[in-house]
């Protein structure tokens, strides 16, 4: 068999209803030279038997009953992955259907090592409520390191730059953005203003995680800062992420349901952004998926772990 173009890396922990459709969104897609790695990490929800009842010969599902967490799952993605380009996905987001299209198109015409997209942003029933945007400015030290530089579900990159950059175990719930920056001296980054992506964004949010994710995110500034954007604005990133996670248990304490992460940043959908979202999440549903029928597929759709950690 002919070695993939594209190998898409999709890990998942229980992702309940959500994995039907984010699968039906790779097979959507028109660029057809991929291959899917769906990387289990010890899912009890029926997931893996819809994953291995799945008859497409692109189709690889790996897994060892264990659970080892996001970090190790991407890390042997990139260990198995054989195509030229690796693409991330999680296992409640949605490729558009231009996704890969759309993102090798702008990785061969700059040259460039790593791409990203805007994406819609949608609720658990994908209603789009806004785009997130990378912004002009997206891989300048100071916004990398203050909010990141990729949405990492979108992330196309070539197969020998993720194995020369691999995701780091002492960054959990910040891994994309350590890497993102960690790789800002020698590689060329580029972003398709186009949303590519339906990004799932809730209104739980666990308080634990994101206590995680911000203690890495100061790790991260102090292993990075310093030397990319100095000792001052570093300190004063530090002392912003500081007060981001008092705020944080100050309303848990209070039993306030926090903020949605990055709707502060969302960009208004207008009616063509909508009517272009419609008409993708329509082609989604549509396509079928070699293996599956109406009872291989059904699945909880409660106790969604579909972004693993």
């Amino acid at each position: 068999m002919t070695r993939a173009l594209v190998s898409i890396g999709l890990p998942f922990l229980n992702p309940g209803a959500f994995f039907i459709e984010a699968v039906q969104s790779v097979f959507c897609q028109t660029e057809t030279n991929w291959e899917l790695l769906l990387i289990d990490d010890g899912s009890t929800d029926g997931s893996l038997e819809c994953a291995r009842a799945i008859t497409d010969p692109r189709v690889r599902v790996i897994s060892d009953g264990k659970r080892k967490g996001l970090i190790a799952r991407l890390n042997e993605w990139i260990d198995e992955a054989p195509g030229q380009y690796l693409a991330r996905m999680d296992a409640d987001d949605l490729m558009h259907p231009r996704r890969i299209e759309l993102e090798l198109v702008a990785l061969e015409q700059r040259h460039a090592d790593v791409a990203g997209s805007a994406a819609f942003v949608v609720d658990a029933e994908r209603n789009v409520f806004g785009i997130r945007d990378l912004g002009e400015h997206f891989d300048h030290p100071v916004n990398a390191l203050k909010r990141g530089i990729f949405i990492h579900p979108t992330v196309l990159a070539r197969r020998d730059w993720y194995r020369r950059h691999r995701y780091d175990s002492a960054y959990p719930r910040a891994e994309d953005r350590e890497l993102f920056v960690r790789g800002l001296q020698d590689s060329e980054y580029v972003q398709v203003r186009e949303p590519l992506l339906f990004y799932t964004q809730t209104n739980w949010s666990r308080i634990g995680d994101i206590e995680i994710g911000y203690q890495s995110e100061r790790r991260m500034l102090l292993r990075h800062g310093p030397a990319t954007i100095g000792g001052i604005a570093t300190g004063v990133l530090w002392c912003r992420s500081l007060a981001k996670s008092g705020g944080t248990s100050l309303f848990s304490a209070l039993k306030i349901n926090l903020p949605t992460p990055g709707s502060s940043v969302l960009r208004p959908v207008n009616a063509a952004n909508l009517s272009e979202a419609m008409k993708a999440l329509s082609t989604i549903r549509r396509q079928a998926v070699p293996g599956w029928n109406d009872t291989e597929t059904e699945m909880s759709s409660t106790s969604s772990e579909a972004h693993l950690q």
